[in-house]
């Protein structure tokens, strides 16, 4: 009768050490892809990540130069595209190919996309500068030592 309390006992034990769980060692990185800002999986505007990276001067700075490059982009690349559909758009009523303004507009459209290029750049340094200084934003993820009922009875597990 004693074993079989102590093995209730031990299982009992082993199941309530598997019941701890760790905190995410990634919440509240910033990251960057697809063009967009994101924390904890959500989307954050141009504004917030501004408003966010406050407490880095370095990153704030960077941040507000990625915005810059930015709203470059789109004032070169809109009127660019614009002016190609005007050049291109009188040979569809027949008149010609007006190759100045498709000329002037894929220019536009060149230097936009080199503004687009620089967001880009900027946009990943302030990444990685805003969570550089972060406690949190360390790649380490702690190993975790498991004792108890597994998959295939009791067992030690390691986590990593």
């Amino acid at each position: 009768m004693k074993k079989v309390i102590l093995l209730v006992l031990t299982l009992g034990l082993g199941i309530s050490l598997q019941a701890q769980q760790s905190s995410n060692p990634y919440e509240g990185m910033l990251s960057f892809g697809s063009g967009q800002f994101f924390q904890n999986g959500k989307r954050l505007k141009m504004a917030e990540v501004i408003q966010l990276t406050k407490v880095n001067e370095e990153a704030n700075n960077l941040a507000r130069k990625a915005r810059t490059n930015q709203i470059m982009s789109g004032v070169m690349a809109y009127p660019g595209s614009f002016a190609i559909g005007w050049g291109l758009g009188g040979a569809l009523a027949g008149a010609p190919i007006e190759w100045g303004w498709v000329g002037a507009g894929a220019g536009l459209i060149g230097a936009g996309i080199l503004f687009q290029v620089a967001y880009s750049k900027n946009a990943q340094l302030v990444t990685e500068v805003y969570n550089a200084n972060m406690p949190y934003a360390s790649n380490y993820r702690p190993l975790q030592l498991a004792f108890g009922v597994q998959r295939n009875g009791l067992g030690l597990s390691l986590n990593f």
